[in-house]
């Protein structure tokens, strides 16, 4: 545990345990061993599988809580800063996949 002052200077201690999240390490783990082959390919490909569809239930679930009522309210500003940061996120992804993988565009 790491210690750190409030602006009344009192000491109170950040639990590292708390804010980590733990489910990286499994991530990290799974990732090493299926890049140096060491699970059978039957377990990598249900992974692989059950990974896309735990991603669209993830998606479909955010979705389903979505209510478009508050995209309303908001305006048109954060919509086309979305869509900019977007776009600038898409020219950088393919600008380093070119640079790194020898690729036109």
């Amino acid at each position: 545990m790491g210690a750190s002052s409030d602006e009344n200077g009192v000491s109170s201690k950040i639990s590292y345990a708390k804010i980590l999240p733990w489910f990286l390490f499994g991530y990290f783990l799974m990732s090493f061993l299926y890049s140096e082959e060491f699970l059978p390919k039957v377990f990598s490909d249900m992974a692989v599988y059950s990974g896309k569809f735990l991603i669209l239930v993830g998606m479909a679930g955010v979705g389903a809580n979505t209510r478009l009522s508050a995209f309303r309210s908001l305006g048109l500003r954060p919509l086309i800063v979305g869509f900019f940061g977007s776009l600038v996120v898409a020219m950088m992804s393919a600008l380093l996949i070119a640079l790194f993988f020898d690729q036109v565009i």
